[in-house]
């Protein structure tokens, strides 16, 4: 009742008008850490029955039209830490959340055209330094002016256009006065300060052709002013001799009118001359002008205004400057972090409510989640949203069926990409490049999506065979180590792959060799990897897991970003016996042979998908164990169990696994381990409380499958898929191959030393 009280209080303060930011932080930190600290659902419910909600998505609303205070990305950031606890809730308890206006909110952290994309006044700064005064190369694309490139010029320019050209153009920008050409956009992405992107209209003109171009001015938003071309600039160079000759006369002029072209005296790009300018505002014997052949902005005295000679009029001699854009970049988000975060959010709600996906669909929102992974330049960033793509399509075979060709195009590209550059750093002694633990994540969702996509939907196993997709995946399993997870996963899409198109066994299994032989031969071919690159960090491991709902479809969760917790082994606290210790975070992942169960109440487990799990680990043969009491970010917290729970718990099992399963599993096949919870802090044991682990024996020989409808399944590294009998016979021929390739390889090196000596 006193938490209750407390927490009434703080939402009082934080639902309050006129309240300081500062006030309202405070308030939300502490309620941040009562629903972390608070055990059972109470506090949660009790923030959703008082329209809490409503509250932490107006701050959401409030950062995003407000971006330039510091202490509003705070506010947002620990709105969204709370959003994400009322995300392990049963869904029924999150219908508020699941609502149109919320997931557009959300949907505009991740949208590379909102209002949460702006470039920093630190790219102004870099752009200066690396271009401005100088001569570089590049080639030139023209888009005319419209709309969308309006008030995209507009947005990013701070609106200090009072008149904007018919057209803008779009430049690559070389400098080649270095030992190495510079790429001047490449540069900006590694800085961070842009990301990849596309200026906005229809296309005009293309030129291939490389040009000479001056940069005289950079604005913000990667635009600024350059002569363009080797005639522009040999025509400035003709109008400047020209200008500050001694064969004119320039008269001062008498009346001064705001439009009129001119010639001024003044400072530029590091000298004092005359140049050609146009009037923009006149006040107190002071004019502001714009240089039209430099694009600067000069304030000068009228004085130093004088008449525009009628040889160097605008009519007669247009002016040589043009607005344009370096290409291929876009804006950055504001934060990177609530990015991630928002991201986050939605994953969890796509993974426990359908009416997510369909809200996110019905706001072209699919469109926005591809358009930002190919935008951006960060992996993990790029692999979380990819993630909302994948619990999508995970729950709805509509969607999956709408998207399947778009996400299997871009999937495979980002893993062509990232192999591509791999492969080719490899060839070259002067780069020594070394896959990221990022890179590594970003290539495990690909390879989940594209694992997904073709089980579902058939019909894209001719775009992904077209698109070098078998190729593109055995490239990649070459570059991996055979005891990391993207490499098993890269395994289970072969898999899919070749059960799913082979109408018999034989046809499987003569594909499956082709492949493994095509595998084998590069492998001797390649260069060898260093071991640097060997290891599968756990972080890693723990990023790509993935959960399966009570329908046997693979979902994701992911959490909203924290300190990271110390990984504690389960045999760091004494070497004596394994022990679990309240609040570790232990090292156990969804795997080939562990399956984690997350519910807090052993009254929540679904029988069905537990016994499914069983299934696919006893037809894989692999066996496995299947735990309880540890939550879905690796955390022990020990189910509740009484003496008469724990029987009930027993016998339960025991009628699921003869009434469930065919053949009845047999005693001598499973065991179930209670093991009791310690308190960290005492070492003493913490009553009724156990993580639970069931173990279940390897099998050989026999199918099991469901009883009733007949349904088989079988473990697919952290995936259980639902199988035919046929198709799981395939699967079984590729697991007896690769049991025995080894021995097969010796086999095949000892033939060849006898043919040698005989000959």
């Amino acid at each position: 009742m006193e938490t209750e009280n407390i927490l009434q209080y703080l939402l009082e303060i934080v639902e309050a008008k006129g309240v300081e930011n500062m006030a309202k932080l405070a308030s939300l930190s502490i309620i941040d850490i009562l629903l972390l600290k608070q055990r059972g659902d109470t506090v949660k419910k009790l923030c959703l029955k008082q329209s809490f909600t409503n509250t932490l998505f107006s701050m959401l609303e409030y950062g995003l039209n407000n971006p330039n205070d510091p202490s509003d990305f705070v506010c947002v950031s620990i709105a969204m830490e709370i959003i994400s606890q009322f995300l392990k809730l049963p869904a029924t308890n999150i219908e508020s959340l699941v609502q149109g206006s919320i997931i557009r909110c959300l949907m505009e952290f991740v949208d590379t055209n909102s209002r949460f994309y702006k470039y920093p006044s630190s790219t102004k700064l870099a752009m200066v330094e690396l271009c401005e005064g100088k001569q570089l190369m590049g080639k030139v694309r023209i888009v005319s002016m419209g709309s969308e490139p309006l008030n995209y010029i507009h947005k990013h320019a701070d609106y200090e256009f009072a008149r904007v050209p018919d057209r803008i153009k779009l430049c690559k920008l070389i400098d080649t006065e270095t030992e190495e050409d510079i790429d001047i956009r490449n540069i900006l992405i590694q800085q961070g300060l842009v990301w990849s992107g596309e200026f906005p209209g229809e296309l005009k003109k293309s030129d291939n052709v490389w040009n000479n171009i001056i940069v005289t001015k950079v604005l913000n938003g990667g635009m600024f002013w350059a002569q363009v071309g080797d005639d522009t600039i040999k025509s400035v160079t003709d109008i400047q001799a020209l200008l500050n000759s001694d064969t004119i006369d320039f008269i001062n002029k008498s009346k001064i009118k705001v439009g009129d072209c001119v010639v001024v005296y003044g400072d530029i790009m590091g000298c004092s001359c005359y140049l050609r300018a146009q009037i923009k505002s006149y006040y107190d014997c002071h004019a502001e002008v714009f240089s039209i052949d430099f694009g600067h902005i000069l304030t000068v005295h009228d004085k130093y205004i004088y008449t525009l000679p009628e040889q160097l009029s605008v009519k007669k001699v247009t002016r040589k400057i043009s607005l344009c854009s370096l290409d291929g970049i876009g804006p950055p988000p504001l934060c990177e972090e609530l990015v991630y975060n928002a991201a986050a959010i939605l994953v969890n709600l796509c993974k426990q409510s359908l009416s997510t996906g369909e809200h996110i669909h019905d706001q072209d929102g699919p469109a926005i989640l591809f358009q930002f992974i190919q935008n951006c330049e960060k992996p993990k960033l790029q692999a979380q949203v990819l993630t909302i793509i994948y619990n999508m399509i995970s729950i709805s075979k509509k969607l999956c069926g709408l998207y399947a060709n778009d996400i299997v195009l871009l999937t495979i590209g980002i893993v062509k990409t990232l192999v591509d550059t791999r492969r080719e750093a490899r060839k070259t002694s002067k780069i020594q490049y070394s896959m990221s633990n990022d890179d590594k994540l970003l290539l495990a969702r690909c390879v989940m999506v594209l694992t997904n996509v073709l089980y579902m939907q058939k019909q894209c196993r001719d775009l992904f065979y077209q698109n070098q997709g078998i190729d593109t995946i055995i490239r990649l399993s070459l570059l991996l180590d055979r005891k990391e997870a993207v490499y098993m996963m890269c395994i289970r899409v072969l898999k899919v792959f070749i059960g799913d198109n082979s109408q018999d066994g034989k046809v499987s299994s003569s594909l499956a060799m082709k492949i493994l032989k095509q595998k084998f031969k590069e492998e001797q071919n390649a260069p060898p990897m260093p071991e640097s690159d060997r290891e599968m960090p756990t972080t890693t491991i723990e990023e790509t897991k993935d959960l399966c709902d009570s329908d046997g479809e693979s979902v994701m969760e992911a959490p909203v970003c924290r300190a990271p917790r110390q990984q504690i082994s389960n045999t760091d606290k004494g070497s004596d016996s394994k022990k679990y210790y309240l609040g570790d975070v232990i090292d156990i992942y969804d795997d080939f042979i562990h399956e984690i169960f997350p519910e807090k109440s052993w009254k929540d487990i679904h029988q069905l998908s537990f016994a499914k799990h069983v299934c696919g680990m006893l037809n894989c043969g692999k066996g496995g164990t299947i735990y309880f009491g540890i939550d879905e970010h690796h955390v022990v917290f020990g189910l509740e169990l009484t003496r008469d729970m724990k029987d009930q718990f027993r016998l339960g099992v025991d009628r699921l696994f003869n009434g469930k399963l065919t053949p009845i599993l047999l005693h001598s096949k499973y065991s179930i381990e209670l093991l009791p919870v310690y308190d960290p802090v005492t070492h003493l044991v913490i009553p009724d409380h156990y993580v639970l682990e069931i173990k279940i024996g390897s099998s050989r020989g026999v199918i099991y499958t469901m009883t009733g409808d007949g349904s088989c399944y079988y473990r697919l590294g952290s995936d259980t898929l639902s199988l035919s009998r046929q198709e799981l016979r395939n699967l079984v021929v590729l697991d007896e191959e690769s049991i025995y390739k080894d021995e097969i390889r010796r086999l095949q090196k000892l033939k060849q030393e006898l043919l040698r000596n005989t000959s």
